[in-house]
């Protein structure tokens, strides 16, 4: 593991990790620690559990808890309270965990607080302003999910929220300023192509689903590609070509 100095441009120090892992989360803590969770290894288990805290003010790297169900391929947010909840990912066997489980850096400890209805990894989630989350896209059970879901990490309880209208792997979702959300990126399985049109959903509306988005991406993004910026604008940065592009809010006229 690296750590990239802005002020020097380049990465500076390296951290050693107790073993290699890839599809881990990364989630910033609002004490500024990074929390590591999960992830994919070459051995046995073939899944992790495991997960670690990085301080990069001392550059200390150390163990924290244990996932319920170990996984990678999953999404990582952290909650308005601090708290980290952990969504969907795979396991060895075929296996696509259902239960959504939550960090609390105050205690060190997971614990399961609910279940998701679909089954699914590398797929996309976002954090609205209601409290709710956004799940949609990734590999399902049977293909493609198309269908979206709300998860609601007070309840614990989901419920299905419209859906796509192209199933999508890593894909990327960008909560807008009006509360609408995009969707952008990813690859279309049956063809596996890289996607370039655009989807929207609106909160206010959740089981209607999304409509077309009225741009397209000049670029073929695959992975997690928004990077928010400033007021509504949002840098798209490509995971399949070394170029990156600027997508601002369309007016709803456009749409």
């Amino acid at each position: 593991m690296e750590i990239f100095d802005p002020g020097l441009g380049h990465s500076g120090s390296e951290i050693t990790l107790p073993r290699p892992f890839k599809f881990h989360s990364a989630t910033t803590l609002l004490d500024g620690r990074i929390l590591l969770v999960g992830g994919q290894g070459s051995g046995s288990p073939f899944e992790y559990g495991s997960a670690y805290l990085f301080d990069p003010v001392s550059g200390i790297l150390s163990p924290t808890g244990s996932l319920t169900h170990p996984r990678f391929g999953h999404v990582a947010l952290r909650l308005s309270d601090g708290r980290v909840v952990i969504l969907g990912g795979a396991a060895s066997g075929q296996n696509l965990p259902t239960d959504v489980e939550v960090y609390d850096p105050s205690t060190g400890l997971f614990s399961v607080i609910g279940q998701v209805s679909i089954p699914r990894y590398q797929f996309a989630a976002q954090l609205l302003s209601n409290g709710k989350i956004l799940i949609a896209g990734g590999w399902g059970a049977s293909g493609a999910a198309l269908v979206m879901e709300m998860f609601d990490p007070a309840t614990g309880s989901s419920a299905p929220s419209g859906s796509l209208k192209r199933g999508r792997v890593d894909l990327t979702l960008w909560l807008r300023s009006d509360g609408k959300v995009v969707i952008a990126g990813g690859f279309e399985p049956n063809s596996v192509k890289s996607l370039q049109a655009l989807e929207l959903w609106d909160v206010s509306a959740p089981s209607a689903g999304t409509q077309t988005y009225g741009v397209m991406l000049s670029t073929n993004a695959v992975g997690n590609p928004l990077v928010p910026i400033t007021g509504s604008n949002a840098l798209l940065l490509s995971g399949a070509e070394s170029k990156a592009e600027l997508l601002s809010s369309v007016p709803p006229e456009a749409l």
